[in-house]
């Protein structure tokens, strides 16, 4: 019942900022945890420079993942990827010092977000790009439990379908065969991308096409206790949570014809992220306007 938050810590002494990962572990009550790190905290560095997590991915072991950027004095930014022991400390069996630096397009890449795989394997998406950031394509890896790339996984453990479209990329969930889905937006439109097992695009998923008629933001992304896919944006100025059977399609026993819109005071509403409880119900989170004042938005939809 512990919780734990990541993202950037900040050395404001040796300047260019050297910024690393941060990770802290709070006990049930919100107070640091003192028992893990360093009273409660615990940093990784990669490159010396500018380096920032973006997602926690929690192994069976109580091990903890961590997921983002790293930038080096002299290169750009690669996908990063930490692991802490339970206690907080870097695990050496990780990559050899507990980091593991991946360059996919040899310019602007991160990792926003990952999974976790029955075997220990770790799968994470993220922007990779050739152009500095300015033009973004999908960028995946797949790690075996070491860190090292898992070449069973498009012979080098990378999937990148480099386009000449902007591609950004947000969330990820895979399901109970291996398959990774993909979400986020291009240009105006959302997208949604079904990746097979060894890294293929699945053919027989259309849920790219589905999700880019109903929404302009695929935020977030979730698979429901029966294997369908939730995912959360907005459309129209509303927050939406879309429902999507295993081919793509939209599932019309949900909501109105598969989707439903949540509107709060007629401003720009937006949902950024998507939980299944046990129960099933869907908590989704985001943001709301009424006026010119923005507030955290939560909403719970019976499945």
């Amino acid at each position: 019942g512990r919780i734990l938050v990541a993202g950037i810590a900040r050395d404001l002494v040796n300047l260019p900022a050297n910024d690393d990962f941060g990770v802290a572990r709070l006990n049930a009550d919100g107070t640091l945890d003192a028992s893990f790190g360093s009273n409660g905290v615990a940093f990784a560095d990669f490159a010396g420079r500018v380096d920032g997590a973006d997602d926690i991915l929690i192994q069976p072991d109580g091990s903890i993942v961590l997921l983002g950027a790293a930038h080096s004095v002299t290169a750009d930014a690669d996908f990063a990827i930490a692991r802490l022991t339970s206690a907080g400390v870097l695990d050496p069996t990780f990559g050899g010092d507990g980091t593991v630096i991946i360059n996919i397009a040899g310019r602007s890449d991160g990792a926003h977000a990952g999974a976790l795989l029955s075997d220990g394997r770790i799968v994470a998406t993220g922007r990779a790009a050739v152009s500095g950031g300015s033009d973004p394509d999908i960028g995946i890896i797949r790690l075996l439990p070491t860190g090292a790339p898992d070449s069973t996984f498009d012979e080098e453990g990378i999937v990148w379908p480099a386009t000449p479209e902007y591609e950004w990329v947000v969330d990820l969930a895979v399901d109970a065969s291996g398959r990774i889905i993909v979400s986020g937006h291009k240009e105006d439109a959302a997208f949604l991308a079904r990746y097979t097992e060894t890294g293929a695009l699945d053919a027989t998923f259309d849920g790219g096409t589905t999700v880019a008629s109903v929404l302009s933001r695929a935020n977030g992304v979730a698979l429901d206790q029966a294997g369908r896919i939730i995912v959360v944006g907005a459309e129209a100025g509303d927050m939406r949570v879309v429902r999507l059977n295993d081919d793509g399609t939209l599932d019309t026993s949900f909501g109105t014809d598969g989707i439903v819109a949540i509107d709060f005071f007629g401003g720009f509403d937006e949902a950024s992220d998507v939980v299944i409880q046990p129960d099933g119900k869907i908590l989704v989170v985001g943001q709301l306007s009424e006026g010119l004042n923005r507030r955290v938005a939560l909403v719970r939809v019976v499945p």
